[in-house]
């Protein structure tokens, strides 16, 4: 009776003749284990069995849906026991549809399908939430990083402009062009119209160079007829380019004196005992060492002369010599194999980025360089921390690591604001930390441990490469606001990273004593840290200079922004002190490096260009380039005296036309006609095309008359020591002349 009554609760009330249905227990296996007739360990999220034969994913299980006239199937996860039967009754006949069960199960097929893809999207939602949640966190710890590059995409409420279109520094035409981005110094002409028509001006209005034009171009197209009736072949064998032994340790000595100190590529004392290890039979050294010696000697050439300098067109002999060994170098390096990579390879690839920026070989192509180095590196995973490799690396090797990798960061960063354009740290993943705060002589390359970084008021050779990286993200993110398009900061913000410049530059470690700067004065040197402590000061009223350039240009217009021309005038000021201490202890070589000196003097001209100047000039004399540098410095700085006074305008310009004037003079009286005296090359006197063509020799000329057009404005020469009654060139017309024409001075690279 009881069982007729169960019966009938379960047949359908409209169905007076409903077949018995017989009960069963919940369906608690999983589908694979069930059909399988396997045991089941209901593990959560999927059985035991399904992760061992890999489908954990598709490990399902039966549950009941509450008023749903058919079952369905979910993943792991959701309630596991069942209430529903296999088989529910229908309408259909008889009280049973004969095709329900299949429909069943391919609605819970179905229902798989649908439920795997909601998992997949919302794990994808999930992660990318993740991500989100982990940026920001970093953003909140570090607030100097993540923030300043998402700030700088702001536009800046303090600009009354909806729009402000930042203005275009190309050079060139067609596909022959080259981009100059706002930190670069020479597009501070972009932003000072009035400069481009004070040039314009004076080369329109005075002619009277034109005979110094002409002598310059007699020597041009004279070295030029040489280069094109002489063919050069440079042995490649770095050995046979060795100079004396003498020679080479002076080279040494003043390369660890100076560059060492600041770019870390060296370990000296492994490289002293290498280094007289080879002397002992140099016919019989490693072909490896010598190029890296050539290299280090190449850096410090131009600054090591100690006989009158002779000139090839624009080029002096010293800067021939150490191009020479730089192709050597060049040379050696592109021979290496990329698959079995050492530490001398590193080394000579960052001394050759070095070398050529202070002899200025290829400037064009400085930025390309640095960052095929950094490339490089990155590829030897040189930005990641050593100490992940655990045992399968020396502690030697661990430290030598970090200072390589730093030194292609310094390289590749200040190439690229030199050059306007964002650094390709920008966005990089690295967690290599930097050098440690020892001198080479706290390790050795059998030493098993690294010994603790010395405190960073305590100075040592790595003391430059330990802190300039407590920066680095600040400056990396700097090149990328300074230079990306329509990006502005709040001008709060400004202020806010400004103090944290200064905070740092207030912060930096006062080394040695009274004594040691008294005895530095007495012999004309500079100590190592006296090296340091300049350049990092620099480094950080560089940033300043960066990080207010924008707005006070804008100082005219808002009354509110003065206080940023204050602090690119005070940075500026404080470049040209390191600079000037710096040269006056004989550390001039520091002057070839980059571009701080120019941007400064452009920023501040009318204040500093005379004492600025001297340095500059003796760069030029040096290395027999970069009149660019000279010439836009001084047209700035006759402009500004002639603004502010215009009674006096005529003097001034001509004060500064006579400057000019004897530094050309001077490369023009030092001449060279006789090839021996190049850097040691076979000579083969056959006629071989110039690579650069007519058009390029026109164009090269037409940009070294224009030097003389810019350099020079208002010469006023007495008659009586200059005839220039007779000019041959008085039917040339020049009116077409402008800065656009007169922007790469230097001569033709060969």
């Amino acid at each position: 009776m009881n069982a007729q009554k169960r019966s009938r609760q379960l047949s359908a009330p409209d169905d007076p003749v409903a077949p018995h249905v017989k009960r069963r227990r919940d369906a608690i296996a999983c589908h694979s284990c069930r059909s399988r007739k396997l045991k089941c360990d209901r593990g959560y999220p999927s059985c035991d069995r399904c992760l061992k034969s890999g489908q954990g994913r598709l490990c399902t299980y039966d549950v009941h849906v509450p008023g749903a006239s058919n079952g369905s199937a979910t993943p792991a996860g959701h309630s596991r026991r069942s209430s529903s039967p296999w088989k529910i009754p229908g309408p259909g006949p008889g009280g049973q549809d004969s095709n329900e069960a299949p429909s069943n199960i391919s609605c819970q097929n179905d229902k798989i399908t649908q439920l795997e893809r909601q998992i997949i999207q919302l794990r994808t939602e999930l992660e990318n939430l993740s991500s989100t949640l982990y940026i920001q966190s970093r953003s909140s710890q570090n607030t100097i990083c993540t923030n300043w590059f998402q700030l700088g995409r702001e536009k800046s409420s303090l600009n009354t402009e909806t729009t402000e279109i930042q203005p275009i520094n190309f050079r060139g035409r067609g596909f022959q062009t080259q981009f100059y981005g706002p930190s670069n110094p020479y597009s501070f002409r972009t932003y000072f119209p009035e400069l481009h028509h004070f040039i314009k001006e004076r080369i329109i209005s005075n002619p009277s160079m034109l005979p110094m034009e002409a002598e310059i171009r007699s020597q041009k197209n004279k070295w030029k007829q040489n280069f094109r009736n002489t063919k050069f072949e440079v042995r490649v064998d770095a050995l046979s380019h060795l100079p004396q032994k003498h020679i080479a340790d002076e080279h040494m000595e003043l390369y660890i004196s100076t560059f060492e100190n600041i770019y870390q590529v060296l370990h000296v004392p492994t490289f002293r005992t290498d280094y007289e290890t080879f002397w002992k039979n140099p016919s019989a050294g490693d072909p490896g060492f010598a190029a890296l010696m050539i290299v280090i000697m190449s850096t410090v050439h131009c600054a090591t002369a100690s006989q009158p300098l002779r000139y090839f067109g624009a080029s002096s002999s010293q800067r021939e010599k150490a191009e020479t060994w730089i192709r050597v170098a060049d040379s050696w390096l592109q021979r290496q194999s990329q698959k079995h990579t050492h530490l001398r390879m590193f080394q000579v690839h960052c001394l050759l980025v070095l070398a050529k920026q202070v002899n200025e070989i290829k400037p064009k192509a400085t930025w390309n360089s640095a960052e095929t180095l950094l490339r490089s590196c990155i590829v030897a995973g040189l930005h990641r921390e050593p100490s992940l490799l655990g045992e399968d690396i020396s502690a030697f090797d661990q430290e030598m690591r970090r200072r390589i990798w730093a030194t292609a960061v310094q390289l590749e960063l200040d190439s690229a604001i030199d050059r306007g354009v964002s650094s390709s740290l920008v966005g990089l993943a690295y967690d290599s930390r930097p050098p440690s705060n020892l001198d080479d002589e706290d390790f050795t390359t059998s030493s098993l441990q690294l010994p603790r970084s010395k405190l960073r008021e305590t100075f040592t050779k790595s003391s430059f490469q330990h802190i300039s990286p407590e920066m680095l993200e600040l400056k990396v993110s700097l090149s990328s606001w300074a230079n990306e398009k329509f990006s502005m900061l709040n001008y709060p913000e400004i202020l806010n990273f400004g103090t944290k410049i200064m905070a740092a530059l207030n912060a930096l470690p006062t080394w040695g004593s009274s004594s040691d700067n008294a005895s530095a004065n007495h012999t004309r040197t500079c100590t190592p840290w006296k090296i340091a402590c300049s350049l990092l000061e620099v480094e950080l009223c560089t940033m300043l200079i960066l990080l207010h350039a924008n707005t006070a240009r804008k100082a005219n217009l808002n009354p509110q922004f003065g206080y940023s021309l204050v602090m690119t005038s005070r940075a500026a000021e404080r470049i040209f002190a390191c600079y000037s201490d710096l040269a006056s202890n004989g550390s001039i070589h520091f002057c070839l490096l980059r571009d701080d000196l120019s941007r400064a003097a452009l920023h501040l001209s009318y204040a500093h260009f005379q004492s600025s100047s001297i340095e500059i000039e003796a760069r030029i004399l040096s290395v027999g380039r970069g009149f660019h540098h000279y010439a836009l410095i001084a047209s700035a700085f006759g402009f500004m005296k002639a603004s502010i006074s215009p009674e006096n305008s005529d003097l001034e310009r001509q004060n500064i036309t006579q400057r000019v004037t004897l530094l050309i003079q001077r490369i023009l009286e030092c001449q060279s006609d006789d090839l021996n005296l190049l850097p040691s090359v076979e000579l083969t006197t056959s006629r071989v095309p110039w690579r650069g063509g007519m058009d390029h020799q026109m164009a090269a000329t037409k940009m070294i008359l224009s030097l003389i057009k810019m350099l020079l404005s208002s010469l006023q020469i007495n008659s009586t020591t200059n005839d220039l009654s007779i000019n041959p060139f008085e039917q040339i017309e020049f009116s077409g002349w402008d800065l656009d024409n007169l922007w790469m001075f230097d001569w033709p690279d060969f």
